[in-house]
């Protein structure tokens, strides 16, 4: 498990390869610990999950069984704050060879902006939402993916388990 004063990472994969993304997701979670100030010392489970478990976990927490990108599953407790379980599959078939890590990367922040008390059912709280995973990411580093971005599919409202 990585430490940080702030956060405590541990990861989990479904198969060989997702660990190679590790680093990009740790950095960009530490992140948005930082800047959102996430409680220090906070343990947050990272799940890489394939799309037949993550639709099966999307099953077990809301009855809904639709493909989603990523669940945020808050605990709340010392020992877990909560999970994110990453749809591995969805990132590589929308990031593709060159962005499937920024593509998990964009989940694990939307997932992590949730279990900070952020929401996305409404507009306003969509933008916010947004304009909060840009500043996480950096966007300005990537201008060609931070176009891409811009142009996905605003359709984020199930992936938020709990209250």
């Amino acid at each position: 498990m990585a430490t940080s004063s702030r956060l405590r990472l541990s990861f989990a994969h479904a198969r060989p390869g997702a660990e190679t993304w590790e680093p990009r997701i740790r950095a960009a979670l530490e992140e948005a610990w930082r800047r959102f100030e996430g409680p220090d010392g906070a343990v947050v489970m990272v799940v890489f999950l394939d799309e037949h478990q993550h639709r099966l976990m999307h099953a077990r927490v809301s009855g809904d069984d639709s493909e989603t990108d990523v669940l945020a599953v808050p605990y709340g407790e010392d020992d877990l704050f909560g999970e994110i379980l990453v749809n591995l599959s969805l990132a590589e078939r929308i990031g593709g060879d060159e962005h499937a890590a920024d593509e998990a990367a964009l989940y694990a922040v939307h997932g992590a902006l949730h279990l900070l008390g952020f929401d996305d059912h409404e507009v306003g709280d969509r933008r916010r939402m947004r304009a909060a995973e840009r500043a996480v990411l950096g966007f300005d580093a990537d201008v060609e993916w931070g176009e891409r971005f811009d142009g996905r599919d605003d359709d984020r409202e199930k992936n938020r388990i709990g209250p």
